[in-house]
């Protein structure tokens, strides 16, 4: 008997098969067949052997049985067996699977993060309540934000000048008990040195505690503030860390956090206490406006999703000249998201592809003898290489901008008379909250 007619009388056995088990309710007779039936010679049949889980019927005479098994790199493949070569009738876009992966992740480290900026804003009220005797300042002319009192959060970590570098006329004499005391419930109320007041181990004849560009992320100045902060964080921070993971989130969150505490420690007067974690937010926020350009043929309505990206930065920035809003570490923020965010995120749609290798026989051999690392960067594309000198940069100006604004703080080296106008508006002297009087009475 001839092999075309042998083929004939195959499929036509599976047809009557699959249509009696599709009739009677019954699939494994069908999956049993098919199973047992002939397939091409270069697919194993273990390919084909999982548990089917679509059917398609048709007529006796034009039947095809549409069987989706999932292979070896997860893509969903289906084959019609209407005639001996396989025919794909269903392909998984990659980006769809992408999203996929998005949509199962959790945020855990914006989850976590949140937490413990919830707790540690509790402890703020208790340890308030225990010095004062009332968990939030009643007065809203010293605390609007509904929070405990300013000296306190000086005392728990916030990012204070004289607590972290010498300062000529006010850290001179750390002794001196004309400092405000953490419990001082009145405006200008003294009677504590400057190492009382900075708590955390105090400080000596030169205050170095460098930790008040880490800890204050984690503080804040009131349930208004903590309120609006996580809000962002759960809102559009964890979107981000869904895309980019949780390691990649953590370093871009700190970073932008730091440094925003960074620039504004040189530029702010020396009077303020500030912050929050409105830094590290703004770094993501950066992260999703990078992610945006990116992906933009992939995205829909990207036009629209620009303009309302631009629209929130620039109204954050605007709320950020008010007075008792630090915008230096929105400045900051942003910055530094925007430069770790080209150093390590993936590289924009088609600039990370390799290009296809050809098809001969001597290409495929010389393919599967090449290391892991040489298939890396085999077929790049000079796109590709193109934006790694782009990685590179940006990974320079991220270390030498934290080492440049790091070693003017402490030198005051870099000096700016108008860069205070970027935190400020000039009205109503909005620009001198903050400065210290240096004379030898106050």
């Amino acid at each position: 008997m001839s092999s075309d007619k042998m083929n004939r009388g195959r499929r036509s056995s599976i047809n009557r098969h699959v249509q009696w088990a599709h009739v009677h309710g019954s699939s494994s007779l069908a999956k049993r067949d098919i199973n047992n039936s002939s397939y091409p010679e270069y697919k194993s049949r273990s390919d084909f052997g999982q548990q089917p889980r679509r059917y398609y019927l048709g007529n006796t005479t034009q039947q095809h049985i549409l069987v989706v098994g999932v292979n070896s790199i997860g893509t969903d493949n289906s084959y019609s067996f209407g005639n001996r070569t396989p025919t794909p009738l269903v392909r998984t876009d990659a980006s769809l699977m992408s999203e996929t992966t998005e949509q199962q992740r959790r945020p855990w480290f914006i989850w976590i993060i949140s937490i413990i900026e919830i707790c540690v804003f509790i402890g703020e009220l208790i340890y308030n309540w225990v010095l004062i005797g009332r968990p939030i300042e009643t007065d809203l002319s010293k605390n609007p934000l509904f929070g405990p009192n300013a000296f306190l959060l000086i005392n728990m970590g916030a990012s204070f000048s004289p607590c972290m570098h010498a300062i000529d006329g006010i850290t001179n004499n750390v002794g001196s008990t004309k400092f405000p005391c953490p419990s001082s419930s009145p405006l200008g109320g003294t009677g504590c040195t400057l190492s009382e007041l900075c708590g955390l181990g105090g400080v000596s004849s030169t205050p170095n505690q460098w930790y008040r560009f880490i800890i204050p992320i984690f503080l804040h100045v009131g349930i208004v503030h903590i309120a609006l902060n996580l809000i962002g964080q759960l809102l559009i921070a964890a979107e981000v860390e869904k895309k980019i993971g949780a390691i990649r989130i953590a370093i871009i969150y700190f970073a932008s956090g730091i440094f925003g505490f960074i620039l504004g420690s040189n530029f702010a007067p020396n009077g303020l206490a500030r912050v929050g974690c409105s830094g590290s937010l703004f770094g993501t926020i950066a992260i999703s406006l990078l992610n945006l350009l990116y992906h933009w043929k992939k995205i829909a309505n990207p036009k629209i999703q620009l303009i309302v990206h631009l629209i929130d930065i620039i109204m954050s920035f605007a709320l950020g000249l008010l007075p008792g809003v630090d915008n230096f570490s929105h400045v900051g923020g942003f910055i530094m998201g925007l430069l770790f965010g080209l150093a390590i995120l993936s590289s924009p749609t088609n600039f990370g592809r390799a290009l296809k290798p050809k098809r001969s026989k001597r290409a495929k051999n010389e393919w599967n003898n090449l290391r892991s690392y040489e298939k890396f960067f085999r077929n790049r594309p000079r796109g590709w290489w193109m934006w790694w000198l782009v990685r590179f940069i940006a990974v320079g100006m991220v270390i030498a901008i934290f080492v440049t604004f790091t070693e003017s703080f402490y030198t005051g080296r870099i000096q700016c008379s108008w860069c205070k106008y970027i935190s400020c508006l000039p009205v109503n002297g909005w620009c001198d909250v903050g400065m210290l009087n240096t004379n030898s009475s106050t």
